[in-house]
């Protein structure tokens, strides 16, 4: 039995996540609730479970805060926008259907004529929220899981409006919460939210058949997200201000020259020391499941182990290669035209 807690431990700092919530006690998230004494079986099992579906690289669920809506003329756009100006459906958190420009104008009216009074102008009327899906995911399945998990999240609590998009190759859907909800407390999303909500929707994904996950980057050996965005945006300086800040950055750090990674910085050096500790308790479960006689799912989970990188790559770090390509690539073309 004890050797069963060692090994949900080191799964445990592998799946460790922020906290859910403002008021939520320090603990260790693991699966969306904790492995005590009592559950050492399930737990084990719902571990390995977990364990499989992410040392074979299951599709990873995506659900992201975008943005939210503060005042009248912002809520009246962005209902404008995800129902695409009232050409398509979108459901209520009561099942209404609101459809047209008439019912999206009726839905705005409703909203604000319901905001609370003596609210500041600034703020937040809507948490508005993406789900999606990798491409070639069955796109009712993701209907149905979206629709499940809007419902089981913030039903009977606050009214939202959920609408289906297809017009892109990963299928994914626009949830706009009202963010006061029916009893007068306010949504107020923090990092542990997010997670909870990616796993939230990973299980309504496994519950239609597909087998979905929603684990922590760090997790999976990987660094901060956006990246590829923010290079897409570099010729036409789009995208957000922050973007356009860390662009900048990049391109004044290549043009200075100080283009080696600094090793010293503290948050690297953080940030390396997780990824070693991270790594080892991956060998660490191999050696564990390998000693059980799994030598199969031993023999994933080290190969899962040794794909991760040997030095922490950040943001930064892209963005800095991204700048130096772009001008190599400029200066050859200049070559050539001379």
């Amino acid at each position: 039995m004890s050797h069963d807690l060692d090994w949900l431990d080191e799964a445990g700092f592998i799946f460790q996540t922020a906290v859910r919530g403002r008021r939520a006690k320090k603990g260790r998230a693991v699966l969306g609730a904790s492995v005590g004494r009592g559950q050492q079986t399930s737990g084990r099992e719902t571990t390995l479970a977990k364990l499989r579906r992410v040392v074979t690289r299951k599709p990873e669920v995506m659900v992201k805060v975008s943005g939210s809506a503060r005042g009248q003329r912002h809520l009246r756009e962005h209902l404008s926008y995800v129902t695409r100006n009232g050409k398509l459906e979108g459901e209520r958190e009561d099942g209404t259907v609101v459809i047209g420009r008439d019912g999206v104008k009726d839905m705005v009216v409703d909203w604000w004529s319901g905001r609370g009074a003596g609210e500041r102008k600034d703020t937040r009327d809507t948490i508005n929220l993406v789900l999606s899906m990798p491409s070639g995911t069955d796109r009712k399945a993701v209907e149905r899981a979206t629709r499940s998990f809007a419902h089981a999240e913030f039903g009977g609590k606050h009214d939202f409006l959920l609408v289906h998009h297809a017009d892109t190759d990963h299928p994914h859907a626009h949830l706009t919460v009202k963010a006061l909800g029916y009893q007068g407390q306010r949504l107020d999303p923090r990092k542990g939210d997010l997670q909870a909500w990616r796993e939230g929707f990973a299980e309504h994904m496994r519950a239609q058949g597909v087998d979905a996950e929603a684990t922590p980057r760090r997790a999976r050996g990987q660094g901060q997200k956006g990246t590829k965005q923010a290079i897409r945006h570099m010729d036409k300086r789009q995208g957000s201000r922050v973007s356009k800040w860390k662009i900048e950055q990049a391109i004044k750090t290549v043009r200075q020259g100080d283009t080696t990674p600094g090793q010293g910085e503290p948050w690297r050096r953080a940030a390396q020391e997780r990824l070693r500790k991270t790594k080892l308790a991956w060998s660490t479960l191999a050696r564990v499941l390998d000693g059980q006689g799994d030598a199969d799912m031993a023999i994933r989970v080290r190969f899962f182990a040794e794909s991760f990188p040997t030095s922490v790559v950040t943001q930064r770090d892209e963005l800095v290669a991204a700048v130096q390509g772009r001008l190599a690539k400029s200066e050859l073309e200049q070559g050539r035209s001379k």
